[in-house]
């Protein structure tokens, strides 16, 4: 097996060879009035998805805390380093252009992409949050899919090349 890179976390005989992140739903307190994806275009629609979202964040976050509590916003000053993502010898951010999240979700990756070596950004044009879900049989989802399977690949052939 690989030699782990980090021996306070021994996960043998398991070896992480790549890190997805799939359309991270990253968000900030300062933000918190714009949660509605730029591709909703339904009529009368983004009041009852700002109510929805604003729910979803409630079961998440701990009581008490806010939308910069650092499981949601991991560039808040109390949130855990960065640093041991530098283990993980490929990460892959997928995102949907349209996501109202992408601000945070960019300044994520241009963190990572300092720390980290292969680091891949996948940025689905003209989509929203989660689309995969509610579109599973567009072009778009083919793309991300494949994207991600190519991906998932490639770290499963450099995990045999190193064995």
């Amino acid at each position: 097996p690989n030699p782990n890179p980090n021996p306070q976390l021994d996960l043998s005989p398991l070896s992480i060879q790549g890190l997805l992140f799939i359309h991270p739903g990253f968000h900030t307190e300062a933000k918190r009035g714009d949660m509605v994806d730029r591709s909703d275009t339904s009529v009368n629609r983004g009041p009852v998805l700002l109510s929805n979202v604003e729910e979803r964040y409630k079961l998440a976050l701990p009581l008490g805390e806010t939308l910069d509590y650092p499981g949601i916003n991991p560039l808040n000053p109390r949130a855990l380093p960065l640093a041991p993502l530098s283990v993980c010898p490929n990460l892959l951010i997928c995102l949907a252009e349209m996501d109202f999240r992408n601000d945070l979700a960019m300044r994520f990756y241009e963190e990572v992409k300092r720390i980290c070596e292969n680091v891949e950004l996948f940025i689905t044009p003209r989509k929203g949050h989660i689309f995969h879900l509610y579109e599973p049989d567009c072009v778009e989802t083919r793309e991300l899919e494949s994207y991600m399977v190519q991906f998932i690949k490639k770290c499963c052939i450099r995990d045999q090349l190193t064995n």
